[in-house]
């Protein structure tokens, strides 16, 4: 299979794609338009690694992405498949055949183990197992740079389909996934205290790795680190496929240091006051200037309100230009931050070019995802709370992007020398 011999099976059906040349791998890959409910989405086809497994499955433009899930579904081969996920991970299958009778297994070898699980739907079948050729290559080409077509041998995952359906419509596959594929994760849970889950449709099963032209030259270490939040930001950054728990962490990181700089804050307030020659130590108002300034929060054990502390922070920490610079460098991330798609995420707006404070919106834009993650606090303003099928959480990717590189400054910011 080549790259031209996939643009014209795409040009033949009238599927929408784009080539691009990567100069750094000399390598083309083409990226497909594929349907997901009502949106069209990418999967990628890379030479050198996954264009082997285009060639096994010519007509992949008949499978659809499922909204919502991790998922694939096709009327012409009457099927619909979605990953799960196991909190043993890929020993979830061989632990649940210590608690499933063996009547419920399909053994042809130790490569194909299925679990098979009686329908409700006559004449289909439902099993758990590995995934099918069609899922593997369309779940591996949903990244931007997908990986080589043999990697399913070192990272195995599970999947639970059902065949021989008959279905028309992305809305009967999504109602089935969110009945039936749910119910039997959760039976399975109730039944041998083994949890499996649906996967959320918020990454793929493998991360994608970024390919970079520039490269760095490495120096002898100068400055420490605090291990909390680097423990946080290490965490966070595993997180890959829980957005919203990836957030989180980053936000916690960051909130490390609010007790520091909400102090320092504090103390220049009341340093400036009580510079003022016009201050006047007698005058009961006067000194209730200084009590408003030094409030004590009971929350966080430090002054002022959780968002006046991550202004603080964030203020005290992050180069306002170079973080202008940042915003600006990749078209796309800048382009996002003005569309509606944005605005969905948060109300606070960024405008690149015209925010004066930048820092400050930015930090309230970070505020009022927090809010919407932690459901104590999410319905301010009547804003809804998120959870990890919200149609909004898969327009946090540049969000998390902003996070991650606030949350990078602010650790560095806070390094002391190293001390040995």
């Amino acid at each position: 299979m080549s790259i031209d011999r996939l643009k014209q099976i795409c040009t033949d059906n009238k599927i929408k794609f784009e080539e691009t040349l990567l100069e750094t791998l000399n390598a083309r890959r083409l990226s497909i338009s594929m349907l997901k409910a009502d949106e069209p989405t990418w999967i990628y086809a890379f030479e050198g690694r996954n264009l082997g497994q285009f060639g096994e499955f010519l007509d992949f433009y008949e499978y659809r992405l499922i909204k919502g899930y991790t998922g694939i579904w096709s009327e012409k081969y009457k099927m619909v498949e979605c990953t799960i996920d196991g909190t043993i991970g890929n020993l979830t299958l061989k632990l649940l055949r210590r608690c499933i009778s063996e009547e419920c297994w399909d053994i042809t070898d130790q490569n194909n183990i299925f679990l098979k699980i009686p329908s409700p739907i006559a004449d289909t079948t439902i099993e758990i197992g590995k995934p099918s050729n069609a899922f593997d290559l369309i779940d591996n080409a949903r990244n931007e740079y997908p990986s080589h077509s043999d990697y399913r041998d070192v990272l195995p995952y599970h999947t639970i389909k059902i065949k021989n359906l008959t279905i028309t419509s992305h809305d009967e596959a999504i109602k089935l996934v969110k009945s039936i594929f749910s119910t039997i994760c959760f039976n399975v849970n109730i039944l041998t205290d083994i949890q499996i889950q649906l996967r959320p449709d918020q990454s793929s099963s493998v991360n994608s790795i970024p390919i970079s032209d520039k490269k760095v030259k490495l120096h002898a270490p100068r400055y420490q680190y605090h291990s909390e939040p680097l423990s946080m930001f290490w965490l966070a950054d595993k997180l890959k496929a829980m957005p919203l728990q990836r957030y989180f962490l980053l936000y916690q990181a960051i909130e490390f240091y609010f007790t520091i700089y909400a102090e320092k804050e504090a103390q220049n307030k009341i340093r400036g006051l009580l510079k003022n020659p016009a201050f006047n130590v007698d005058d009961d108002k006067e000194l209730s200037k200084v009590l408003n300034v030094i409030k004590f929060s009971k929350s966080s054990n430090t002054f002022g309100n959780e968002l006046t502390q991550l202004i603080s922070t964030v203020s005290h920490c992050v180069n306002e230009y170079e973080l202008k610079k940042w915003l600006s460098e990749n078209d796309e991330r800048k382009e996002f931050f003005n569309s509606k798609e944005a605005k969905k995420i948060s109300t606070t707006a960024l405008n690149i070019d015209k925010n004066i404070e930048l820092t400050k919106t930015i930090s309230e834009r970070i505020y009022n995802i927090r809010c919407r993650i932690v459901h104590t606090k999410g319905t301010e303003n009547n804003v809804e709370v998120f959870h990890h099928l919200s149609n909004e959480a898969k327009y946090l990717k540049y969000d998390i992007e902003l996070i991650e590189y606030i949350c990078k400054q602010v650790i560095a910011f806070n390094g002391s020398p190293i001390s040995i």
